[in-house]
């Protein structure tokens, strides 16, 4: 049998891009309820209170799962083969995680828009690795890089009356 070999990252390209289709397959059979364009580049002004208390469900679900499953997360991302021989569940757990990630994709692209979910979703992950020395730590980073870039994005894009997502894209670009 053919074993599945991609990358973390291309993984985020394959349900990002597929997550995209499906919104746009979604919008053109509904075209009263969503603007193309504001699905591309996002806006975050639609956002809604049940847009918040998804988001905020979300994030329960994904802290959550880190939580219970950190151990066997980072065995899995060392080493595949040795997590299995472990008896964990490789397999469920590499599923669990791509339904949190598809389902934080899609719950994003209203906000941030389908072309930059990916470089948001990204970037940061990519700074702290840098930066950072165990899992641990660079999780911690990720989430720091994040809230500090995003909250500098938002007050440039409120002073500069600029397009969010790009700016954040930009200074996370800049910071790594």
């Amino acid at each position: 049998t053919l074993k599945n070999r991609s990358s973390s990252g291309s993984v985020i390209i394959l349900v990002s891009s597929f997550m995209l289709s499906l919104a746009l397959i979604l919008s053109y059979m509904n075209p009263l309820q969503i603007n193309i364009t504001n699905l591309l580049v996002g806006d975050i002004l639609s956002t809604s209170r049940s847009d918040l208390l998804t988001l905020s469900i979300i994030l329960i679900m994904v802290t959550s799962f880190v939580w219970h499953f950190y151990k066997q997360i980072i065995l899995i991302v060392i080493n595949r083969d040795i997590a299995q021989i472990s008896g964990i569940k490789v397999k469920s757990i590499e599923l669990i995680f791509l339904l949190l990630l598809s389902l934080s994709v899609f719950s994003t692209i209203k906000i941030v828009g389908a072309l930059l979910v990916t470089s948001i979703l990204l970037i940061p992950a990519m700074t702290a690795r840098i930066i950072s020395t165990d899992p641990a730590q660079m999780i911690i980073n990720a989430v720091i890089i994040t809230m500090l870039i995003n909250f500098f994005g938002l007050l440039a894009s409120f002073y500069f009356d600029i397009p969010i997502t790009p700016i954040i894209t930009i200074l996370n670009t800049i910071a790594y």
